[in-house]
């Protein structure tokens, strides 16, 4: 009886630790955690995205606000452009194309209407369709689609009449890669893979965010960008914005926005599946084997200390092969929760432990 109880104490320790992200604290630890998985599968050369945040004002971007930071961006020769927002079509639309002339890099657009389709992308019938809007896209330039998201999530793909097509996220980085949308392959929910790119989307069309993956942004608000492009302009040396563009990928996005951190994701590998559903469950259960593993109480926790190492090694594993982000905080507490007494043994348990005489 003294065993299950202390069963129960453990099972209850390693359940608040495991769903604490419902909590402030909690979300902060898990976040940690996270981030070092992350930064254990990054490669050699991380790829910074930087975001210029254009102002809210109406449904999209304005024609005006895009034309005025292409003007500036372009001289920098970034390595490539896009509008992770639909562009309203208006007076200064004329503008905006004047300016996309000078472009020599791509342009990603987005729009949710006559999308390049993925034809080898299997989906299922309940993935959504994107919403429809009106959007200026100019001819012979790739979009993506696009439906309100999260910052811990970024949408990869959705249905249009009965085939798969890309978001803008995803168009943008397959443009960067020089990568055909025929060339990828995979379903919806399941994982999409293209040359490097090995995404795993979930049934809504979307895949999570690693929270390492927005300390490779940098943010730039269009003000901000207008300022210092005058200052170089009457002969202020600075190579700030040489350094924010030239040879990067550059969004432009609604401030507040959550894309960007999504094109860092997918171009640094740290987008991110969870476990399976009810896996939480299944590792509860092991944990609540704890009382009955053999040995005294430092040899329950030499054990634990064991199976905790081996269960990091197979967490940074899974991540980087599968992306699938494995919980980590009850398996490194596990250790402490095996030095927790279960009470006084019964006599039996002494014999076998050689503290009494048979």
């Amino acid at each position: 009886m003294k065993r299950v109880l202390f069963a129960l104490i453990v099972v209850a320790l390693a359940a608040a630790a495991t769903f604490s992200g419902s909590t402030p604290q909690g979300a902060k630890v898990n976040s940690t955690l996270a981030a070092w998985l992350g930064a254990n599968a990054l490669p050699k050369e991380p790829v910074v995205v930087t975001a210029v945040e254009l102002p809210v004002d109406g449904t999209g971007l304005r024609a005006l606000d895009a034309a005025l930071a292409l003007r500036t961006i372009l001289r920098f020769e970034p390595k490539a452009i896009a509008l992770l927002g639909p562009l309203e079509r208006g007076d200064s639309e004329s503008l905006f194309l004047s300016k996309l002339s000078d472009a020599k890099v791509p342009v990603v657009f987005t729009s949710n209407a006559a999308l390049p389709p993925l034809p080898n992308v299997a989906l299922s019938h309940g993935v959504p369709s994107f919403p429809a809007f009106p959007a200026l896209v100019p001819p012979d330039h790739p979009a993506g689609g696009a439906m309100p998201g999260s910052a811990k999530t970024v949408m990869i793909a959705a249905r249009q009449g009965d085939r798969a097509v890309p978001s803008n996220v995803l168009q943008f980085c397959l443009t960067v890669a020089g990568i055909s949308p025929g060339d990828v392959k995979g379903g919806l929910p399941g994982y999409l893979r293209a040359g490097d790119l090995a995404v795993p989307v979930s049934v809504d069309g979307r895949t999570g965010i690693n929270p390492l993956a927005g300390d490779y942004v940098q943010r730039i608000t269009l003000d901000q960008l207008m300022l210092r492009a005058e200052r170089s302009e009457q002969g202020a040396i600075s190579v700030d914005l040489d350094t924010l563009f030239r040879g990067r990928m550059v969004v432009l996005q609604k401030e507040g926005e959550a894309g960007a951190p999504g094109v860092a994701a997918l171009c640094n590998r740290l987008v991110e599946a969870p476990l399976p559903t009810g896996s939480e469950w299944g590792l509860l259960l092991v944990v609540a084997t704890l009382p009955w593993w053999p040995g005294r109480r430092i040899d329950r926790a030499l054990l634990a200390l064991g199976v905790s190492g081996l269960w990091v090694l197979m967490s940074l594993a899974v991540y980087q092969e599968f992306q699938v982000a494995a919980p980590l905080l009850v398996m490194l507490l596990l250790p402490l929760l095996a030095l927790i007494p279960p009470g006084p043994a019964k006599t039996s348990d002494k014999v076998e432990q050689g503290k009494l005489p048979v």
